[in-house]
């Protein structure tokens, strides 16, 4: 198993062997100071606190050593204990030179000679209480020293927590550790970045839904004007004229067929985009479908003085689909190709299966191929000429088509080639 060193690991060990030392080192004394105070005598006490002393150091310094070692997490739990270590590590260090310092010369002679006089023991118990006081005092700043890195940390992710809250989501924050603090920063962070992209998301679908009315509107503006228009000729002209009161109907009427073909489709494509929207798909043979197709499509083009051809493999080709989608989108695809290749040109559809894919392409001649914007096509209510004024089509032919496509979990491409445009469906078998 690899093992991965750390600076707390190290820095574990150093408090450890200083802990150790410093046990053993304050026994010492203690054993010196009893000498001097009952005498030589006192060899049995001394040797049994010297192994106690040494049984605690080792104990101590296999504790910390485990606290910090690789198996236990340098969470803020280590930390919280290594501060306490650390600070008791310096008032050991002082207790260690202050016991130095009263070996030194006579001093032990002198605290033996005040503790035989009672008047001076209250000014020696007054001296203890303020060792004492003092190192409580140093432990508690050598504590919050040490633990002052991490109160920093905390008031910087409360500050920048706060700015989110007043400026919006979106910031990530800084990953200054490894512990708990820095997984709620790294938590916190991807919080932020998710409202994030969840604001904007929600943002873009009302945008979108705005934007859809307005088209709406303005596709629907042409045709209802045109209908009330010639509603009211008819009005005037029903008993004087009948001849163009039946030519003004008809023309009413196709108004009205494309107002129905506009809404059916606007509520196909709103059904297509719901997130819950789901497609019922089994395995289709789809030479069925393209000999449909084939049939069809040959003599709706042949009426349009459009030329047909479709190639396919000779052997059974066969896909995961929702037929009625599936030949839905068909249908828009050929119908487009019908409305606007040139007339007297060939329309082109082959089939072909690679790779547990099913590839479908189809192509047909334009005219003024430049003024079209392949990247747009797919785009709601887009039409190639941007005549708004027109109803040959409503805009969502191909749209549909796309979410279609993406349902049964392919993906269509439009690209130019010359005076042609071909479109390239994709979907898993």
């Amino acid at each position: 198993m690899k093992i991965k060193i750390k600076a707390t690991h190290i820095l574990g060990v150093i408090v450890a062997i200083a802990a150790f030392f410093f046990i053993h080192a304050e026994a010492s004394y203690l054993i010196s100071y009893l000498k001097i105070v009952k005498g030589e005598s006192f060899h049995t006490a001394a040797y049994y606190i010297l192994n106690v002393g040494n049984i605690i150091s080792i104990l101590v310094f296999i504790a910390i050593v485990i606290c910090f070692s690789k198996y236990v997490k340098n969470g803020l739990g280590s930390y919280l204990i290594l501060s306490v270590l650390v600070s008791i590590a310096v008032v050991c260090l002082l207790i260690f030179l202050t016991g130095k310092a009263l070996m030194v010369g006579n001093v032990p002679e002198k605290i033996q000679n005040m503790m035989t006089q009672p008047e001076k023991v209250l000014l020696f118990s007054f001296f203890v209480i303020l060792y004492m006081m003092a190192l409580i005092g140093i432990f508690v700043i050598s504590f919050q020293l040490m633990v002052k890195r991490k109160i920093k940390y905390l008031e910087y992710i409360t500050a920048e927590v706060k700015e989110m809250e007043e400026h919006g989501f979106g910031k990530e924050l800084a990953v200054k550790s490894e512990d708990e603090l820095s997984e709620l920063s790294q938590s916190i962070s991807r919080m932020s970045v998710t409202l994030k992209e969840k604001i904007d998301e929600q943002n873009r679908q009302n945008e979108e839904r705005l934007q859809l009315i307005a088209d709406i509107s303005h596709d629907l503006r042409t045709p209802l004007t045109s209908v009330i228009g010639y509603g009211e000729l008819i009005q005037e002209h029903i008993f004087t004229e009948p001849v163009k009161c039946k030519e003004y109907i008809e023309v009413v009427n196709r108004r009205l067929a494309d107002i129905n073909t506009m809404v059916d489709q606007l509520f196909e494509y709103t059904k297509l985009n719901q997130a819950d929207y789901q497609i019922s798909k089994k395995n289709v043979d789809l030479s069925g479908l393209f000999y449909f197709i084939d049939s069809e499509y040959s003599r709706i083009y042949r009426n349009n003085q459009l030329s047909w051809k479709l190639e396919t493999e000779d052997k059974p080709i066969t896909a995961n689909i929702d037929s009625e989608k599936f030949m839905r989108a068909m249908e828009n695809l050929l119908n487009n190709a019908k409305k606007y290749a040139v007339k007297g040109s060939e329309v082109i559809m082959s089939v072909k299966e690679q790779d547990e894919q099913v590839f479908i392409f189809l192509s047909n001649e334009i005219e003024d191929p430049e003024r079209l914007d392949e990247k747009k096509l797919f785009d709601r209510f887009y039409k190639s000429d941007e005549a708004r004024s027109e109803t040959s089509g409503t805009g969502l032919g191909l749209p549909i088509v796309k979410k279609i496509i993406e349902l049964h979990g392919g993906q269509i491409t439009v690209r130019k080639a010359g005076n042609r445009i071909e479109f390239s469906i994709t979907i898993p078998k």
